[in-house]
């Protein structure tokens, strides 16, 4: 068995990675918030969708952690700052699939730019 201990160098180096990249996601982050007036989960469903494409609420709330009914309030939020938009899926017409607009695509670009 491998013990993490005689092995401090990784440790230390897979650490200060951590700790950069935690600090650049929150400044992306903080960026985005303070850019379009959005709060933290509004920021994550950006990048969920930035990264993974469009979805319905339930897959989206299932990749944020959320439940589908604060998901739909975070949705409403990136709707009104131009940033998703729901368009009915064609399967089901009683469903929506959430996708990023443009304004939207371009936050997450602006993130993925700078990091």
């Amino acid at each position: 068995m491998v013990n993490i201990q005689d092995y401090p160098d990784i440790v230390n180096e897979l650490n200060e990675g951590l700790v950069e990249f935690f600090d650049r996601f929150s400044s992306w982050e903080s960026s985005v918030i303070e850019a379009g007036h959005l709060k933290i989960a509004d920021a994550h469903a950006i990048e969920v969708l930035g990264h993974y494409g469009r979805m319905n609420m339930k897959d989206l709330a299932g990749r944020l952690g959320l439940t589908t009914g604060t998901t739909t309030i975070t949705v409403d939020r990136l709707e009104q700052g131009g940033f998703a938009r729901r368009v009915r899926a064609e399967h089901d017409r009683r469903s929506y699939i959430i996708e990023l607009t443009v304004a939207g695509s371009d936050a997450y670009e602006e993130h993925h730019r700078h990091h």
